[in-house]
C-alpha cells in the first residue's frame, strides 16, 4: 500500500497539465537536489586529507626541517577545492529549494483552477447535498496540504538520500570493510523511524 502510493506521487508533481517552463523547473530542481547531496562527503575527505598535511607540517617543522613549497601547494589547492565545492552546494540548494517551492506553488495553482473548472460543470443539486462551507474547506485546506507536500520538503529528502548514497560510495571506496558494518545501521535506523511515528501517530491522535 505504501509503495503503491509512492509509485503515483509523480502523477501528482506533473497534474493539471504543466507547461514545459513548469516541467523544466521540476528537472531542473530535481537535478540539482540530487547534486545538492554530493559535495559534502566529498568536503569531508578532502578535509581529512588537509588536516594530515597540517599534521606532517607540523611534525617536519618540529623535528627542524622547513616545509618545502610542494607541501604549502598541496595544502592551498586542498583549501580552494573545499572553498570551491562549499560555493557549489550553496548555489545547488538554493536552486533546488527556490526550484521545488516554485513546482509547488504552481501546482497548487493549476489543481485549484482545474478544481473551480469542476465545479462549474456540476449541475446546481450537486451543491445541495453538501454541508455549508464545503466547497471552500476542500478548495482551501486540501490545496493547501498537496502543496506542503509537493514543496521544498522534496527537494530536501532528495538531497538527503542523494547524500546517504555519495557517503556510503565514499565510504566503500576508502575503506569498504568499516563501510560494509556501518550498512547495519540502516535497518535499525528505519526500524527505529516506523516505530517512534507509529507512536507519534497514535499519541499524537488522542
Amino acid at each position: 500500500m505504501v509503495f503503491g502510493n509512492l509509485g503515483s506521487y509523480p502523477r501528482l508533481l506533473v497534474a493539471a497539465e504543466p507547461s514545459r517552463l513548469e516541467l523544466g523547473t521540476l528537472f531542473v530542481g530535481l537535478a540539482s537536489s540530487i547534486a545538492s547531496g554530493v559535495p559534502f562527503p566529498i568536503i569531508g575527505i578532502i578535509f581529512g586529507q588537509l588536516l594530515d598535511d597540517f599534521n606532517s607540517v607540523t611534525c617536519s617543522e618540529s623535528d627542524g626541517g622547513g616545509s618545502d613549497s610542494s607541501e604549502q601547494g598541496g595544502i592551498n589547492s586542498k583549501i580552494l577545492l573545499i572553498v570551491y565545492l562549499g560555493i557549489a552546494q550553496f548555489v545547488l540548494i538554493y536552486m533546488h529549494l527556490l526550484c521545488w517551492t516554485m513546482t509547488g506553488a504552481r501546482l497548487a495553482q493549476r489543481l485549484r483552477e482545474k478544481y473551480l473548472q469542476n465545479l462549474l460543470r456540476q449541475e446546481p443539486s450537486f451543491f445541495d447535498n453538501l454541508p455549508a462551507g464545503e466547497v471552500a474547506s476542500r478548495l482551501n485546506t486540501d490545496i493547501q496540504t498537496i502543496r506542503s507536500g509537493t514543496a521544498e520538503k522534496v527537494g530536501i529528502c532528495v538531497s538527503s538520500f542523494s547524500f546517504f548514497i555519495t557517503a556510503y560510495i565514499v565510504a566503500f571506496i576508502k575503506d569498504y570493510i568499516l563501510a560494509a558494518m556501518l550498512i547495519s545501521l540502516v535497518p535499525a535506523y528505519f526500524l527505529m523511524s516506523f516505530v517512534g511515528s507509529h507512536y507519534i501517530e497514535k499519541y499524537t491522535g488522542r
